[in-house]
């Protein structure tokens, strides 16, 4: 039997930790990847996963 990394990953869990951490553009590329991954969730859901892991600062201003 062989031990090493596990194969299954929790992309959902993932998608819903994913914060931003340096440009929108990377952010949207890791989002977009691991959103390809998920089934079964609303757009609404998406996008208030997508605007929640924006920064602070990004967040606000798409608010007002």
């Amino acid at each position: 039997m062989w031990f090493g990394p596990s194969t299954f990953g929790n992309h959902q869990a993932t998608l819903f930790k994913l914060k931003q951490q340096g440009l929108v553009t990377s952010y949207q590329l890791q989002f977009k990847c691991l959103c390809s991954r998920v089934h079964g969730l609303t757009l609404d859901t998406i996008l208030n996963c997508f605007i929640c892991g924006l920064s602070p600062k990004i967040q606000q201003d798409l608010t007002i």
